[in-house]
């Protein structure tokens, strides 16, 4: 798994360039990274923290959840959001 936080220097291009698709037709970020690192790359991993939650944005219920979570958490519209969510709710 990977979070979508990355930092590359130009070479990822060339990488993505050569790069043949995936599923779906789509070229895949992780190919890439993973043709860098067999040519001798260098890429550096972070792992979360002990407790760090990791969520997954990958398919659109799991995006959905995350999106939610994250605006209800946001200090600006989380109260706005969530006064809204239960009007929606309270009406379906």
């Amino acid at each position: 798994a990977i979070a979508a936080r990355y930092v590359f220097t130009p070479a990822i291009f060339d990488y993505l360039a050569a790069t043949q698709p995936g599923k779906d037709g789509e070229i895949q970020l992780t190919d890439a990274i993973q043709a860098l690192i067999r040519e001798g790359g260098k890429v550096i991993g972070v792992r979360l923290a002990e407790g760090e939650v990791r969520y997954d944005i990958g398919h659109p219920l799991s995006y959905f959840q995350t999106f939610i979570e994250f605006a209800l958490a946001d200090p600006e519209f989380g109260e706005i959001l969530s006064d809204r969510l239960r009007e929606v709710l309270d009406t379906s």
